[in-house]
Parts: C-alpha cells; sequence; structure tokens
C-alpha cells in the first residue's frame, strides 16, 4: 500500500541536558533538514548547525528528512541519537519532492518555530540565529540572503537571472535570494499555504503574495556555497517549469477559469460559481492573514502597500471585511452540514496497492516480478483498519485487480469493517 506521508522513526528525547530540556508546551525551535540533492555528511552538519543554538540557550530538535534512496546517509547519525542528541529521522517510502518531504515532516515536529534547509551549507550556522530572532518579533517568515555574495560572478549571474525572470513572471522583486532554501517560519505556516512539486523553495514568494509578513536577512555565505555551479540544461528546465506553476498557483488557485481570459469568466459566470462556495476553514485562514492585530508592524505584502497607498481611515480593508462575511456564511453552511450527520464530514481514500506498485518502481520491478517481491499489504491494511475503527472513521478502497485476485479475505475483511470498495 503505497502513501505520499513520510514514514516516522520513534521519537527520541529532546535532549538529554536538564538545563535544555523542554516544557510541555513544546521547543523553541525544529529544524528541518531536507535531504534530497548533493547532501554534505549529516552529522557534521548536526554538529555545525546546532551549536550556536546551543550557545544562545534554545531548546530544539532536528529533523532529517530522506527519500529510500538516501538511508545510509543517517547512519552516522545512530551514535549521536543513542547519546541523547535531539535528532530524529523519518524516510519517505517513495521518492518525493522537497514540497512533499517538507509537508511530510512539519506536522510530527514539535517547535514553535520552524527552520527548514536544505542538507548542505547554504550560509553560516550563525545565520540561522537572526532568522529565529525575527519571527520571534513577529514575523511570519523569515528567508536568508546570502550576502555579501563571495562566490563566482557565474553563480551571482545566475541568481540575477533567476530573480529577473521571477520577477517578470510574478510582478514583484521584494526578494533578493529566494534559491537560499534556509528559512525560518511560524510552525502553523505550512498549514495555510499550498505546496506542490518542488514549490518549497518558493514558499516566501507564496507566503508573500498571500498577506504574511515576510522578511528577508542577510546571512554570512558558507565558505561550501561559493564553489562554481553550473548544471545541465534540464535542470533549468525544471526550474522554469517551477516558475510556471508557482505563477498559476498565485494567480488562479481561487478562480482557475480566469487563466482562460474571457471564455473562462464567461463559463464561470453560467456555472453560477461564487465565492461563498470555498471551503470555510480556507475562508476563515484568510481572514486569519488580512485581519491586523493592534500594535502589528506593517507588512511588506502588495496588500498592505496599496490599502496604506488609499491611507484608508479603516482598520480593516475592504478585501478582510469580505472575507470575514464569507467565512461566516461558510461556517454556518459547515454547521448544517454536520447537523445531519453523526459523524464529522470527511473524505479518506486509500489506494490498496503494495509497495512494488507504485509508478516509481516500474522501471526496476517489472509486473513480471511481482510475485517475486517480499509483500507487506496485510499487516500494513490491518493496522490501518484499526486506525479508522479506533476513530469511528469510514474510508473509500480503491483497490488493484491483482490485490484483490490474491487477497480475497482482505477486501472482505475492508468491507466487512464499513469501508466501500
Amino acid at each position: 500500500m503505497s502513501t505520499a506521508k513520510a514514514e516516522l522513526a520513534v521519537p527520541r528525547p529532546a535532549s538529554a541536558d536538564p538545563e535544555r530540556s523542554p516544557e510541555a508546551g513544546g521547543l523553541d525551535v525544529s529544524v528541518v533538514v531536507l535531504v534530497s540533492e548533493r547532501p554534505a555528511p549529516l552529522a557534521d552538519l548536526y554538529r555545525e548547525y546546532s551549536g550556536p543554538l546551543v550557545e544562545d540557550g534554545l531548546s530544539f530538535e532536528f529533523v532529517f528528512v530522506l527519500e529510500p534512496w538516501n538511508h545510509d546517509l543517517a547512519e552516522p547519525l545512530g551514535p549521536l541519537q543513542a547519546a541523547g542528541e535531539p535528532i530524529l529521522l523519518r524516510e519517505a517510502g517513495q521518492t518525493l519532492s522537497e514540497a512533499s518531504l517538507l509537508a511530510a515532516a512539519a506536522p510530527g515536529c514539535r517547535g514553535k518555530i520552524l527552520v527548514a534547509m536544505p542538507a548542505y551549507r547554504r550560509v553560516s550556522a550563525q545565520g540561522l540565529l537572526p532568522l529565529i530572532d525575527r519571527v520571534r518579533a513577529g514575523a511570519d517568515l523569515a528567508v536568508a540572503r546570502r550576502w555579501p555574495r563571495l562566490d563566482s560572478p557565474i553563480n551571482r549571474l545566475q541568481t540575477r537571472l533567476f530573480h529577473a525572470v521571477l520577477g517578470g513572471f510574478l510582478g514583484t522583486s521584494e526578494l533578493r535570494d529566494v534559491a537560499s532554501g534556509v528559512r525560518a517560519m511560524r510552525a502553523d505556516l505550512l498549514n495555510e499555504l499550498p505546496l506542490y512539486g518542488d514549490l518549497s523553495r518558493f514558499l516566501p514568494l507564496v507566503a508573500l503574495k498571500e498577506g504574511y509578513q515576510v522578511e528577508e536577512v542577510d546571512a554570512e555565505q558558507h565558505l561550501e556555497d561559493q564553489r562554481v555551479r553550473v548544471y545541465g540544461p534540464g535542470t533549468y528546465l525544471r526550474r522554469l517549469i517551477d516558475m510556471l506553476g508557482v505563477f498559476f498557483v498565485l494567480r488562479f488557485s481561487y478562480k482557475p477559469l480566469r487563466f482562460f481570459g474571457d471564455p473562462g469568466r464567461n463559463v464561470r459566470a453560467k456555472a453560477g460559481w461564487t465565492r461563498n462556495r470555498g471551503s470555510a476553514s480556507a475562508a476563515a485562514r484568510s481572514v486569519a492573514r488580512d485581519v491586523r492585530r493592534p500594535g502589528d508592524r506593517p507588512r511588506i505584502g502588495r496588500r498592505d502597500h496599496r490599502s496604506s497607498e488609499r491611507g484608508g481611515s479603516s482598520d480593516l480593508p475592504v478585501a478582510a471585511r469580505r472575507k470575514r462575511r464569507w467565512a461566516r456564511e461558510c461556517e454556518k453552511v459547515r454547521k448544517m452540514s454536520e447537523a445531519a450527520t453523526d459523524r464529522p464530514l470527511h473524505i479518506f481514500t486509500v489506494d490498496l496497492e503494495d509497495y512494488f506498485q507504485v509508478g516509481a518502481f516500474e522501471g526496476r520491478i517489472p509486473r513480471t516480478g511481482w510475485e517475486a517481491q517480499p509483500r507487506r499489504i496485510i499487516p500494513s491494511v490491518e493496522r490501518l483498519l484499526e486506525i479508522l475503527a479506533r476513530h469511528d472513521a469510514a474510508a473509500t478502497f480503491f483497490s488493484l485487480g491483482w490485490i484483490a485476485d490474491r487477497y480475497p479475505k482482505l477486501i472482505r475483511q475492508i468491507a466487512q469493517n464499513g469501508h466501500e470498495i
């Protein structure tokens, strides 16, 4: 049975040192290290970047998120874990994008502030502390800008061209080093923003466009980041496709038919689509983003700039008042829907297949070789059925014919537990 979520390792204590042990409310910082491309030795990375956090007296944990092909890279972390260091390992069950790795790791993190960084050195270890301080001071997200740039002119030229193209697509030039990949944020921010494919590198732009307070902080560039980097044409093509993807997400997420211009607007009007048909949770998050609290610092999002330029006297922008009314209407609909059923409304689906049947293995394990593979489907499904029964939840199982032919008892067991096949 395949899953897009990471398989979690057994958590270890946050620290063996009682002075750094967190209170029941959680830790100060969770550092998520995305182990995908060109990783450095992970044990050395941990020692280097945990040092400033220890010196600053912060309680923290390091969460290393790995794809299955990078499993061996985590072995040097074993002795550190055994010594009580606050290290967690999370291994994905299949190949995932950086955005998926980050989204899978975030829910289990215990820190009030989440720091995301690649598994290679971009900025100096001391550069993490100013990012954490900015989030503590009220920023939703703080991005490290490698400055001064000490790397080769070729690298700097690539960065300028990248941001020039990005600014042309998105119409913004407020961030100057999106590609650094090192950022700190509120722990719950990822629950409020869309993340697809490789869009994790564009997370600051997504947050900025959504009206969050995003700040860029200068950080000393690491010596290892100063080498010349020239990639193949495929890498640059993927980056261009990613920019097109983030352009679509930011411009057309709520009204996708506008992508098609006047014909799309006509179709939308004839279909009778209205804003009130959005989800209540999305509406509530939108209201929370736009409503300013007393004492809040101005955000650098475009929405706030336009509001200040108009010189409006109301504390709430017009868009925020509209979204608040929208949220109230959606909340009424949600309550009416839940009143009509004994259970909270939800949708839960399962693709019933074994690990070797996922698309990522098509080039490695042909269908003719499925019979020879060790199977995990039965214990995985039985554990899932126990969890669903414990929470009184029903699900829809989409089963492969190959599975149904070989495990008819399992299919009957799923149906007898009240689930849909």
